[in-house]
Formats: C-alpha cells, sequence, structure tokens
C-alpha cells in the first residue's frame, strides 16, 4: 500500500541501497542504476517513503513508484517490498 495519492506506475527491481541526500531520497538498485525523489517536489511524502526505504534488505524484490508520467529511469515517490 502507498501513501502517495494519485496516477502512479510501479516498476519491478531489485533493491541495493538508499541514501539520504540534501536534496531527495536516492534508491540504489541491483543493476547499479538509482532513482531520485526530490523533497523540494514531494513536501510532506518523503519522510513515509523513507520508512519503507529502511524495511528493504540488500537483494531484496520490491516495486517502486513513479508518479504521473515522471520517467521510472529517473525518479521514484515510493517503494514496497515484493
Amino acid at each position: 500500500m502507498t501513501h502517495i495519492k494519485g496516477p502512479l506506475l510501479w516498476t519491478d527491481a531489485t533493491f541495493d541501497r538508499f541514501k539520504e541526500d540534501k536534496e531527495g531520497l536516492i534508491l540504489w538498485l541491483s543493476d547499479g542504476t538509482h532513482r531520485t525523489m526530490n523533497y523540494a517536489n514531494w513536501e510532506n511524502s518523503h519522510p513515509l517513503t523513507l520508512i519503507n526505504l529502511k524495511k528493504l534488505s540488500k537483494g531484496q524484490l520490491i516495486k517502486f513508484a513513479t508518479w504521473n508520467g515522471y520517467n521510472e529511469d529517473k525518479w521514484f515517490c515510493d517503494v514496497v517490498s515484493v
């Protein structure tokens, strides 16, 4: 279940790690790529996404969401375990 409202696209991936950056959350995937959730774009929803990230383990199968047509190769707004 997600806390993000609006049209979402869910993409399957394998979790590697995450980082809390000064401008946003960064999600790294096992294929060596990363996705970003900018704090400025998401107001107060990022703390709940951070809680979801902290529940994950390296190598875990996940789905990450992108919102309203944003490029899933660059961005994410939530993540859940599969």
